[in-house]
């Protein structure tokens, strides 16, 4: 569900305008913290709009700790608290932080594929 809602009548910004539909298209996270490394699918990320989606698998590191962080730009203005799933089939919490520091709470494989969280 996006952040704002528009009624008609409303006017947009040519910010806003610019930002609709825009897609910076898939960004391989290459750096790593804390022992996570990339699963058997690279981890990636992408904005579209005012929508950071993110995909793929991490795994065997520390937990409860940041496996990696996104740059400004693709960082929620809110802690966000996503669910991904394990590689045993049970829901792992991923948190994503107003730094950017991702990290889930279970050391097991984890799948990013489908979460994302809006940016403002």
């Amino acid at each position: 569900m996006p952040s704002k809602t528009f009624a008609a009548g409303d006017v947009l910004t040519a910010a806003q305008m610019n930002q609709v539909g825009q897609d910076s298209d898939w960004i391989t996270i290459s750096s790593f913290s804390n022992s996570w490394v990339a699963g058997s699918i690279a981890p990636a990320y992408r904005k579209v709009g005012n929508r950071v989606q993110l995909r793929g698998r991490i795994t065997s590191g520390t937990a409860n700790t940041t496996a990696f962080a996104l740059p400004a730009g693709y960082r929620p203005q809110t802690n966000q608290s996503l669910l991904g799933v394990s590689s045993t089939g049970t829901l792992n919490q991923v948190s994503v932080d107003t730094s950017g520091n991702l990290g889930p709470l279970l050391s097991v494989i984890t799948s990013l594929d489908g979460l994302s969280f809006y940016n403002d």
